[in-house]
């Protein structure tokens, strides 16, 4: 993951260059320093827009977008080299490389799934968050406190659904696809009663 974080960091240089890098850094100055005027307050629409686009910002966000991907792939396969380390007993390097195999090995038929699933779930998430920023903004017009705990509690709440959903995605796409079934964990190992389930 840090290879590839200082690869995107690379490409993003040569991309932009010496000259927009400077550009994209006097703009970032430019956004922090406004965001320090304000003091905590709303920055107004005509000083946003008058600080303008920077000219490198657009290849900046193409490069991240065209590595997201890679970087998807080398979470999962990350996330399944630990299941078989504490589920197989695997070492460490050998589940690492059979992850990371089974995630590129896989990558197509991942891909579609993502893209079959990504807008609908994008489309749905924007919905419920809207619906639930208006109800808590209801809320805290009534009653500040009231609306800082309801959103603590929604917040606490769709934490614990996001997860359960990706530790299954993990488990149930090791099981799939890495698992053999005929390893048993070693004698030495520590008991995993209920961690499945």
């Amino acid at each position: 993951m840090a290879a590839l974080f200082v690869l995107i960091v690379l490409v993003m240089a040569v991309v932009v260059g010496i000259d927009g890098a400077r550009g994209l850094q006097a703009w970032m100055e430019a956004v922090m320093k406004l965001q320090a005027e304000a003091d905590g307050q709303p920055v107004p629409p005509a000083k946003i827009e008058a600080l303008g686009v920077p000219p490198g910002l657009g290849a900046v966000i193409g490069v991240l977008f065209a590595f997201t991907p890679i970087w998807l792939f080398l979470a999962l396969g990350t996330a399944w080299a630990l299941v078989s380390v504490a589920l197989r007993g695997a070492s460490p390097v050998e589940a690492l490389l059979g992850g990371l195999r089974a995630a590129f090995v896989n990558a197509l038929p991942l891909l579609g799934l993502i893209l079959a699933l990504g807008l609908p779930l994008l489309l749905i998430g924007g919905l419920v968050m809207m619906v639930l920023g208006a109800l808590i903004g209801v809320i805290s017009a009534i009653s500040p406190a009231l609306g800082n705990l309801v959103t603590l509690l929604m917040i606490t709440a769709i934490s614990i659904v996001f997860a359960a959903i990706s530790f299954g995605f993990v488990l149930n796409g090791w099981r799939a696809i890495c698992d053999d079934a005929g390893t048993a964990p070693p004698a030495n190992a520590p008991p995993m009663a209920g961690f499945e389930a």
